[in-house]
Order: C-alpha cells, then structure tokens, then sequence
C-alpha cells in the first residue's frame, strides 16, 4: 500500500483502506486483521464490513451440526476479536445485507448473498455463510465469492442468473470441497463465465484443485482465457482496472 499510494500520500493518514472486508469467520480470512492491526495504525481504516451468523443461529448449528463440535475452534474468535480490532483502528463495522450497494471512488460494490440467504436452514458449514460479493471497478466486473460453498453458489446461481457474468471470478473455496453440492458450483460458474479465474490456492494444491469436476467448468465456459494462481508463500498478483485479458502482473514472492 505504501509503494501504491506513494505518488499521492504525503502522510500515513493519506492511505486510505474504505472497506475491509471479511467474508466469514475463518481465521484465514481475518486472522491479519486481528493479529497485526498494530501494523495498520498509522493509516485510514474507514469501516470493516461483515455479516456473520446471529448468535442464536450460530447456537443452532453448534448444537446441531457435524462440525459443531469444532466451531468455535474455527472461527478462531472472530465475534470478539473484529470488533476489538475495529476500535483500535477508528473504523466502524457494518453488518451488510444482500441488496446493499456500496460506492467507493470508482468502485462499486453490490452484496449478493450472505448467510441470511440460506435461512430458515441451519448453516451447516462456516463457509456456506461466506459473503458472495460483485464489484464493478472501474468498468470491470469482478465476483468475490470467498469460501461460498456449493450451497451459497448454488443461491446466488438461482436468484440471479445471468446477472452473476463476469469478467473476473476468484473461485470459491480455493477450489476445494463444496458441502456435498458440487452442482451449485458448476452452475454458478456456468453463469459467471468469466474469461480471468483467481485461485487464492498456492501452486501446492492447484493443480488438482483444477482438474476437481466442479472446477473443470471454468475452463468450458466460452469466455475462459486465462487464469492467475497466487503462490505458496505471497506472490503478488496485480490486475490493473480497467482489466483486459493478459493485462496483469505476476510478482513473485522470495
């Protein structure tokens, strides 16, 4: 961010982030947040948004899930620990709902499912209350699924069709397992039909993540062109907006 903003920033304060996101309550998709936030003090955090299970729906699927005696393990204390990061940040924390649209300079940011979408089921899975999110940045659409299983994608495929195409899709759960609903995820990409795919996988499992039969689509979509990888250890994967196919960076990481 300092070597990005450093044409413009004159101080710390001047490097703005307006929306940290974080799809759901799994410590790979937070632990940052709650573990560094010293290292973000010197600049702008303007607002944290979330959407996590209500208290008495996240005591309904420990009861009563197959992972429930594992939940709070995983969530890695996320309902104490964003809130506690938050103020000593200054930044607000917005619990988001599907419809909601933010704007942010050029960026437009449209919520689209999260786990108030699955009700009245009991969330049989963290991932499945995983935020799904399209941007449009500055002419470019991109979707955000971050973990949504097949369950979450399997919704979003259902309530918007064709809305849900793409020119960028980050592919849900680093490719991986779907909660028994590898269909959802075929079908929400089918309709994704991006040409650039984002694995935030690391090349370890990538390569059989990709070749999985609910990911083989992705590349049997008309619109496939390319995909980027991020490695093992950081690389740094930098697509400039507007996007247009081969366009992006690879940097990798030592």
């Amino acid at each position: 961010m300092k070597e990005q903003s450093a044409d413009y920033a004159k101080t710390m304060k001047d490097i703005t982030v307006a929306a940290w996101i974080v799809t759901h309550a799994h410590g790979d998709h937070f632990g940052t947040l709650v573990s560094k936030y010293d290292t973000f003090r010197g600049i702008t955090v303007e607002r944290i948004l979330v959407n996590f299970l209500s208290e008495t729906e996240r005591t309904k699927a420990i009861n009563s899930s197959d992972v429930g005696k594992n939940w709070s393990a995983t969530e890695g204390g996320a309902y104490t620990k964003i809130p506690a990061a938050a103020k000593a940040l200054g930044a607000e924390v917005h619990n988001i709902h599907v419809g909601q649209v933010y704007h942010i300079a050029d960026v437009e940011m449209e919520v689209l499912y999260t786990i108030e979408s699955f009700a009245p089921e009991v969330c049989n899975a963290l991932n499945t209350s995983s935020t799904v999110m399209k941007m449009n940045i500055a002419g470019t659409t991109y979707m955000s699924t971050g973990d949504a299983t097949g369950n979450g994608m399997e919704i979003c495929a259902d309530m918007y069709g064709d809305y849900m195409q793409s020119d960028i899709v980050q592919v849900c759960h680093h490719g991986g397992g779907t909660w028994g609903n590898d269909p959802g995820v075929v079908k929400a990409y089918k309709v994704i039909n991006a040409p650039t795919v984002l694995w935030p996988r690391g090349f370890g499992g990538y390569e059989s993540a990709k070749d999985a039969t609910r990911n083989v689509v992705l590349y049997k979509v008309p619109n496939y062109k390319e995909d980027y990888v991020s490695g093992a250890i950081g690389d740094l994967v930098i697509l400039p907006m507007p996007y247009t196919v081969g366009s992006g960076t690879v940097i990798r990481a030592n």
